[in-house]
């Protein structure tokens, strides 16, 4: 498998779907993994030698973070980072989020006893402390108007398209986070910079990274919004994907789990994309971050055993 290998998945799969693979910003989510070969390390700590350390007024939940340049401004031919010029990122970093924050503090959490009034009930399947992003029933994308159930509304399900999904193939860029909304970005490595939160996601061996950011809550005021533009970094140009998912209380967990079977490959034997690697990876790596709270949790799932392992988190239950 190449060093970078777009896996791409869908929610549905057809002969129609295969037809019409020829345009991969519609109707896709693409995933770019690192090379296949031998096990992923899973230790936290930076692996890049003689870094700079974070400054006093950031809270870093690692001992370093990477010197990397500023990705706002028009880049210069010597600091435009190419594949072969990506700084190295530790597997996962993060700085301006809390140390702690309690499940109470975030919006929701799935597997309530008892629902708010004129609410249901959200269940959540995975546990790990992902009950305050993922649940059934949640907000997701779909192909095609095939693919929306009766169950469904164009609030909780927005069609792919060049608008809400795009492959990065410039060395940064901007993307929207949405006031009450998502934002997924699938890649090998990335920065992500948001509302006074750097995050950093690094290549690792048989790894793919799927990262949902949740946005800003709704605040029922016109002419005034919470949106945030979040900027992205340190990716490979045309290996990375940015998706928006509409606003909700949840990420639908079958929707992510469809993600992660991508990253595994397990929809390589039905599609052939040209230029796609469709094997996958062992491992699929998934960040969810609240924007608001600074609350993450980092899980990592094993195609091998089934299982999936909590690698950190700061929520407190």
């Amino acid at each position: 498998m190449n060093r970078n290998e777009s896996i791409v998945s869908r929610r549905t799969i057809s002969a129609r779907d295969v037809r019409n693979f020829a345009v991969p910003t519609i109707g896709v989510i693409g995933l770019a993994t690192s090379a296949c070969g031998g096990g992923i390390s899973i230790n936290i700590s930076p692996i890049t030698p003689g870094i700079s350390s974070p400054t006093p007024e950031n809270k870093g939940l690692s001992a370093n973070v990477p010197s990397i340049p500023t990705m706002g401004a028009p880049l210069s031919e010597k600091t435009i980072l190419t594949p072969e010029k990506i700084a190295n990122l530790p597997y996962f970093n993060i700085n301006g989020a809390p140390n702690s924050v309690n499940a109470k503090d975030l919006p929701k959490w799935a597997n309530e006893a008892q629902p708010a009034p004129g609410d249901i009930t959200h269940k959540n399947t995975i546990g790990l402390n992902t009950e305050g992003f993922l649940a059934e029933p949640g907000v997701r994308t779909a192909d095609d108007l095939d693919d929306i159930g009766p169950d469904d509304d164009g609030k909780s399900v927005w069609l792919t398209s060049g608008g809400h999904q795009q492959i990065l193939t410039s060395p940064s860029a901007y993307w929207p986070l949405n006031e009450d909304g998502f934002a997924m970005i699938t890649t090998a490595q990335a920065q992500i910079e948001f509302n006074g939160i750097t995050a950093q996601f690094g290549r690792m061996e048989n790894n793919g990274w799927i990262i949902f950011v949740k946005g800003l809550p709704r605040h029922n005021q016109q002419n005034t919004d919470n949106n945030v533009q979040m900027t992205i970094s340190n990716y490979d140009p045309g290996f990375t994907m940015a998706t928006m998912l509409p606003a909700g209380q949840y990420i639908s967990e079958k929707f992510s789990m469809q993600n992660v079977k991508a990253v595994h490959g397990e929809y390589g034997k039905q599609i052939d994309p040209s230029g796609l690697g469709v094997d996958g990876a062992r491992y699929a790596s998934v960040a969810l971050i609240d924007a608001k709270t600074g609350a993450f949790t980092v899980i990592k799932h094993d195609s091998q055993t089934g299982k999936w392992t909590l690698i950190k988190t700061n929520i407190n239950k």
